[in-house]
């Protein structure tokens, strides 16, 4: 009978814990209350353990455009990088990346490097991040490993996120060859 009790207990913790918390506007990501718009749109935040990454870009079966954050994940990291993967997310919506359910139009190295752009853009213009914080956002990313195929090599990505920062043209202060595709720097 115990054994049952905790049993029953333990389903109760992972329901609430598990539990989604649908359509906010406007999300405290980083300490910060943030907000995403794509042209107008607004773009909705589920925050959810049941998220298989540390944020997705999604439009849901209601059609509504949504950014998904899992706690579980994003909490831990430092407050700038938690606004960044919010900007990255947010900058798919912007950039109409998103087509349907989350598939994106052209799935490639270029789509996450412009997200990057943006997002990193995003966090300088709108919420003011500073020079130290963009540091702290490339300095984790050059030592972590990417996630997926399409984003540069850690350390190309983490340079390109703080030349995107510095600069205002569309290729961050290079070549964009001068990022995409160099090897051996994983």
């Amino acid at each position: 009978m115990p054994r049952l009790f905790l049993a029953a207990l333990f389903m109760a913790f992972l329901a609430t814990s598990v539990r989604c918390q649908e359509d906010v506007l406007s999300p405290n990501i980083g300490g910060r209350k943030v907000q995403c718009s794509a042209s107008g749109i607004p773009v909705y935040t589920d925050i959810s353990l049941a998220i298989g990454y540390a944020a997705q870009a999604i439009i849901g079966p209601d059609g509504k455009r949504r950014i998904g954050i899992n706690p579980g994940v994003v909490k831990p990291l430092p407050k700038s990088m938690q606004l960044f993967i919010y900007a990255h997310e947010c900058a798919h919506h912007m950039n109409r990346d998103i087509t349907a359910g989350m598939h994106f139009q052209h799935n490639s190295a270029s789509v996450e490097e412009n997200a990057d752009r943006v997002a990193i853009r995003l966090l300088r213009d709108s919420y003011m991040l500073n020079a130290v914080q963009v540091g702290e956002i490339a300095d984790y990313i050059s030592t972590k490993p990417p996630i997926s195929p399409y984003y540069l090599p850690r350390i190309q990505r983490s340079k390109w996120i703080a030349a995107c920062y510095r600069t205002t043209d569309i290729s961050c202060g290079g070549s964009d060859a001068h990022y995409v595709g160099i090897i051996g720097d994983q």
